[in-house]
């Protein structure tokens, strides 16, 4: 019986993947990143069966395929959705989608074990060089609720004192004057692994998989 699955993530400059039980999906088994930026194409499918072959896994193992549906590069989601679309339509099983901005802001509340949940959340992606999505969560009843989404800039972003802002490596690298308080936490594929905990998963059948595509902004992604 099939009980492995695999998360996906190549939104950002450095993907990953990773493999995980289906019965204990939060807790991945392996988690490999992709070395060099922007490179995934070339690198995933031999890293993926190099990592299943070390850990006497096969294809066939998998039923369960899990992605990052963004924001993030586009190109990046466009090839990670068409991999595991691939695989679903060749293998059979089903294909989660989840946020990426919620998989990394429940990964921080997981991974840092705060005594308390903060006030908000703020999750900083990268869209274009001065360009994020900044995706507003509020923790209530062990859930993640998202407030506001919308595309900033460096002079537009407003912080509140309460909140704690998450940033990737691409804006900390870009902005003019990084505040303290930011932490830099970007998205990994074991953020994915939590799915089963997200109000954004979808899950989709190999029927449905003309439904699925990754989260586009329009012209943002390419200016």
């Amino acid at each position: 019986m099939n009980s492995i699955g695999l998360a996906l993530d190549l939104s950002g400059p450095t993907g990953s993947f990773a493999l995980f039980d289906q019965n204990a999906p939060s807790i991945p088994l392996v988690e490999k990143e992709l070395l060099g930026s922007f490179t995934h194409s070339e690198l995933l499918l031999a890293e993926i069966e190099r990592t299943l072959r070390e850990h006497a896994f096969k294809f066939k193992d998998i039923s369960e395929w899990v992605v990052s549906s963004g924001p993030g590069s586009f190109t990046g989601l466009r090839i990670a959705f068409s991999t595991l679309k691939a695989f679903v339509f060749a293998r059979g099983g089903q294909l989660v989608t989840v946020s990426g901005p919620e998989a990394r802001a429940w990964g921080y509340l997981t991974e840092k074990k705060l005594p308390q949940a903060p006030e908000s959340l703020l999750v900083l992606s990268y869209l274009t060089a001065d360009k994020w999505v900044a995706s507003d969560f509020v923790y209530k009843n062990q859930r993640l609720i998202l407030r506001t989404e919308t595309i900033v800039n460096e002079n537009t972003l407003e912080l509140s004192k309460t909140s704690i802002a998450l940033t990737e490596e691409r804006i900390a690298a870009r902005s003019k004057n990084t505040p303290a308080e930011w932490t830099i936490f970007p998205l990994r594929a074991r953020h994915l692994c939590s799915f089963s905990s997200l109000e954004s998963k979808k899950v989709f059948l190999p029927h449905e998989l003309s439904q699925v595509t990754p989260l586009y902004l329009g012209s943002s992604h390419f200016e």
